[in-house]
């Protein structure tokens, strides 16, 4: 004849498979999450990029005030694609008129210039000549998307 089992093993059993099911739960939401957010950025082929314009945007950067500035957006011939690194602070996204994502990459916007500059031991620092500059400029290019209808840029 067989033994039941204890209550203390059949706790043991009810706390290991609660322990997997909340794992396999969180498992699931995050691919969930990730498949969401996938979907957000993909370009549809109806609105895909055209590989011979561009939009180039031009930035100032105010250093005194700290606030960035669109200049200009023009249209020209060329190529360009969106940022694999993402190693900036600055986002841009492109929006249609639903507000959906059709475009997305970082950008990097100048905000002052490092200088790496070597004093010979005994020698004095002038910090005249190394001053920031009022106003930065950056242009960057991006895929010409005829959808499109805003460009946002967010800083992390």
């Amino acid at each position: 004849m067989s033994q039941p089992h204890s209550k203390k093993h059949i706790a043991a059993v009810i706390s290991l498979f609660v322990v997997f099911l909340f794992i396999f739960l969180i498992l699931t939401a995050r691919f969930y999450s990730y498949l969401h957010q996938t979907k957000n950025i993909s370009i549809p082929l109806s609105q895909s990029a055209s590989t011979s314009k561009v939009w180039q945007i031009l930035f100032n950067y105010n250093t005194q005030t700290q606030k960035l500035a669109l200049t200009s957006v023009t249209v020209k011939k060329g190529i360009a694609t969106s940022s694999p690194s993402h190693t900036s602070q600055y986002q841009l996204l492109a929006l249609n008129k639903t507000k959906q994502v059709l475009f997305q990459t970082d950008i990097h916007i100048a905000e002052q210039i490092l200088y790496n500059v070597y004093y010979p031991l005994g020698s004095t620092r002038s910090g005249e000549l190394f001053q920031q500059p009022q106003e930065l400029t950056t242009l960057i290019s991006i895929p010409y998307l005829p959808d499109a209808e805003t460009i946002v840029i967010q800083k992390n």
